[in-house]
């Protein structure tokens, strides 16, 4: 059995949602990240679920992409939020 990789917002944010896009500042960094429409509706399915594969099937079925590529762009994605300590993985 495969092992779904999971993970859950640090709660050292402050987070500033402006239409469609997030500003999300890591307080004991004192940076600033800005995500767009797209990165915005990733973070906001984190609300909703831990288990990043659920993410790519909600992508995967929004957009008709190749689930594939989207589960890569995603881990990449997920990898860089978890750099910038915005996420954890659990």
């Amino acid at each position: 059995m495969v092992k779904e990789v999971r993970v859950k917002k640090s709660k050292n944010l402050i987070s500033y949602k402006e239409e469609d896009e997030y500003l999300i500042i890591n307080i004991y960094t004192n940076q600033i990240y800005a995500l767009d429409k797209f990165s915005s509706f990733i973070w906001e399915e984190l609300d909703k679920t831990s288990v990043i594969s659920d993410i790519a099937r909600v992508i995967a079925k929004r957009t008709n992409e190749d689930s594939q590529i989207i589960q890569k762009d995603l881990d990449e994605f997920i990898n860089s939020l978890s750099k910038g300590g915005l996420i954890k993985f659990v």
